[in-house]
């Protein structure tokens, strides 16, 4: 018997009958009950739209949700912190395959999070944009996607996506000069003013 890919529970029942008559007929039925497991293999990407950016640039984000079955993912969790030093997160936006859903996308300061419902085979992608930082250095962030509640997914190491952005600090210098006088006669004294 082959269990079919939808949660819940099998009961089978077994009954024995007889010509010859059965002084206790109450045992002749026997029933057995298993539970269907929710499998979702789920996988999460993450793409940064540039690996170097200056600091303060616009910079994309892409989280790439995907379900190999064999069940359908019903209101599967993500959730994505950004380092510290990004701007607010703005402009999301999601496309999913034919069938699938994304729900309750919500976003804070620094953290994205929401769920997605994907039969299996189908993909979900949410794009996002962030300020990079004002410090240079190298920010490397990681997202998640966790099956609902009762759910299995028999591989959690491909659960996660990581991208790491390289910022160039930068420095907008300014140099001014200002001469004390306009007009300079010979032999007098005059200074100028230097200013960053």
């Amino acid at each position: 018997m082959q269990v079919s890919q939808v949660g819940g529970s099998i009961t089978n029942a077994i009954q024995i009958t007889s010509t010859t008559a059965d002084p206790v007929p109450a045992n002749n039925t026997g029933t057995s009950t298993i539970s269907r497991a929710i499998v979702t293999d789920l996988s999460l990407s993450k793409v940064a739209g540039s690996t170097t950016v200056s600091s303060a640039a616009t910079l994309t984000f892409s989280l790439v949700i995907s379900n190999a079955g064999p069940s359908t993912a019903t209101t599967a969790t993500f959730v994505d912190t950004l380092p510290a030093g990004f701007g607010t997160i703005t402009n999301i936006q999601s496309a999913v395959s034919a069938g699938g859903q994304v729900q309750a996308v919500t976003a804070s300061a620094s953290i994205i999070a929401g769920s997605v419902t994907l039969a299996a085979g189908q993909s979900a992608t949410i794009t996002f944009q962030v300020t990079a930082p004002t410090a240079g250095g190298s920010y490397t962030n990681t997202a998640t996607v966790s099956p609902a509640t009762g759910a299995i997914d028999p591989n959690n190491a491909n659960n996660t996506g990581t991208a790491t952005v390289a910022v160039n600090a930068q420095a907008d210098l300014a140099i001014s000069k200002t001469a004390s006088t306009a007009v300079g006669t010979v032999g007098s004294t005059f200074s100028y003013a230097i200013q960053l």
